[in-house]
This record gives structure tokens, sequence and C-alpha cells, in this order.
């Protein structure tokens, strides 16, 4: 039997994750299936299970890969000199994800999320977490760089700010607003934003 080589593969596992993401963003987390995702990756069901023992697994590694999306684009936020401009930029880009049918992962995020406790799951404290330092340090460089006020406490308003983005895209998700009014919400969180910060 001949040995397949560690690209192939990593790339293989990259095709699955990706269908999956398509799956996921179509069906959400509690309707998508092994099945859906093999048919649509186009591999057989002992393809799909030498990567992923069950479907929690696959969600979770889909999870991984736009959390590491995300997290690439806030870094970006470094590069801008405004701190606040950043933001608005991060901000509108997340939403802006919203108008793709296969990058709306809202619906089955909501859904493991609230199946999954940090504990059973120890990955969703971690992104959490993650995700808060890395506002909570952009966000310091905004104040150190005296384009920012430091009034208030950084972590509680970095915790609340998170929280707001997040009920506001699973809000948007449900409510199909039109664009012009998704993008008067999110100029609202983003004034909301300097109103406490400048």
């Amino acid at each position: 039997m001949p040995r397949v080589s560690e690209e192939y593969l990593e790339k293989r596992k990259q095709l699955i994750v990706n269908s999956a993401a398509l799956v996921f963003s179509k069906k959400g987390f509690t309707e998508a299936t092994m099945k859906d995702v093999m048919t649509e990756a186009g591999i057989s069901r002992g393809g799909l299970y030498a990567h992923f023992e069950n479907i929690d697994a696959l969600f979770l590694e889909v999870l991984k890969m736009d959390d590491e999306k995300d997290k690439q684009s806030l870094l970006k936020i470094g590069e801008n000199p405004s701190v606040l401009k950043g933001i608005e930029l991060w901000v509108r880009e997340l939403f802006e994800e919203m108008n793709l049918p296969d990058r709306d992962l809202i619906r089955a995020r909501s859904e493991y999320f609230l199946k999954y406790t940090e504990k059973e799951v120890p990955y969703l404290a971690e992104r959490r977490n993650g995700l808060e330092q890395m506002l909570l340090t952009v966000l310091t460089k905004g104040v150190e760089e005296k384009e920012l006020s430091n009034i208030i406490e950084l972590p509680i308003f970095v915790s609340v700010f998170i929280s707001s983005i997040d009920g506001l895209m699973l809000s948007e998700h449900r409510e199909l607003s039109t664009n012009d009014e998704k993008q008067k919400k999110v100029t609202m969180l983003i004034e909301m934003l300097q109103q406490y910060l400048v």
C-alpha cells in the first residue's frame, strides 16, 4: 500500500474543514451531519473519520479556523495610525462577513455555545480570553498614545464591547435587516465606543 504524504493529508484535512464551514454556514451546528460534510467535500466516510471522530470535533476545528481569521484581522488594528479607526474597520469587517453566505457561522456558533460550557470545551474560554486580551492591548496602546482617555476600566469595557458585538450579530442574523439598517447599527455601536473612550 502506498504511503500518503503529510502534505496530502494536511490538504485533505483543510478541504474537510473548508467544506464543513460551508455546511455549518448553511445548516447551523445542530442540523449539520458528517454525511453533509462528506457530500460537500466529495470524500469517503473513511476519509472524513480519519481526521475527525464526530461533528463536534469538526466544528471545533472550523471555529478555530474562523477565530484565526478574526485574530489576524484584529492584529491589523495595530497597523492603523488611529486605534479607533482600526477598531472601526475590524467591527465593520465582522459585520460584512454576515453578508457572505459561506462565511456566516453565527447560527452555528450560537448553537454550539449554548450546547457546551467552558468546562466541557476549554477552548471556549481560551478564545474569549484571547480576544479580550488582544482588544485590551490595542485600547491600552490608544491610552498610552493619548488617543483614548483612561476614565473607565478597560477590562470591563472590553468585555461589554465584545458582548455587544456578539449580541448585535446574533440579533442581525435573526432579524435580517437591510444592509443600510445594519450599517446604521454598526455605526451607532462605533459611536458608542467613541463616546466612552475619547
